[in-house]
């Protein structure tokens, strides 16, 4: 039995000249296939910084309990 939602902190690359990496708080959602993420700028108030849809067909989104 997986859970239909996973979080928690990544990473990212900046764009452009100032290539900075930035930490961001993310939610996986396995049933409505969305990848939430937010910003750490303010740690009292977490602001979303944006979303990414995976209902192309060609785009599987699946959970796995493996450890690495």
């Amino acid at each position: 039995h997986f859970l239909s939602c996973y979080l928690g902190w990544l990473l990212k690359e900046g764009h452009g000249m100032s290539s900075n990496w930035a930490e961001r708080y993310v939610v996986l959602n396995t049933k409505t296939k969305t990848l939430s993420y937010y910003d750490k700028s303010d740690k009292k108030v977490v602001k979303k910084k944006g979303e990414y849809a995976f209902d192309s067909p060609k785009c599987k989104v699946e959970a796995s309990s493996a450890k690495t």
